[in-house]
């Protein structure tokens, strides 16, 4: 009996202390981290920002690059032709309402969902594999 509540406290003492070292080794691995960049960033703020800036456009453009290759070069142009209609018709709307040209604006608008629209109409990539399915048949 006295053995079982010696193991349980064993494993309940080990536990935690399993946690503390996890936990001081989190806060250590952090420090060590973060205290070189945070260093960087206040001695040269500039080139922190520009070494930073460089470093997340190349990751950006690595998974942009890799995601094209995956999905086809004629998938992903028209999802980036959708995404700049979308993105530029939203700030043209935007832009016409703060100038007080509400026509315009919704004028805007209604183009950009038209070319929306058309874009999904004539680069659909399920609209090639429709026609290679109907050729085999």
């Amino acid at each position: 009996m006295i053995k079982k509540i010696i193991s349980g406290y064993s494993s309940y003492f080990n536990s935690i202390g399993k946690f503390l070292v996890l936990l001081l080794s989190c806060a250590a691995l952090g420090g060590i981290i973060v205290f070189p960049l945070w260093k960087f960033a206040t001695s040269a703020p500039d080139l922190y920002t520009l070494i930073l800036t460089l470093i997340i456009s190349a990751m950006a453009l690595f998974f942009i690059v890799k995601k094209i290759i995956r999905a086809g070069l004629r998938s992903s142009l028209s999802f980036f032709l959708k995404l700049i209609v979308i993105a530029s018709g939203f700030f043209a709307f935007v832009r016409l309402v703060l100038l007080s040209h509400r026509i315009a604006a919704f004028s805007a608008l209604i183009a950009s969902v038209l070319v929306y629209g058309l874009i999904s109409l004539f680069l659909s990539p399920s609209k090639k594999a429709e026609l290679k399915s109907e050729k085999e048949i």
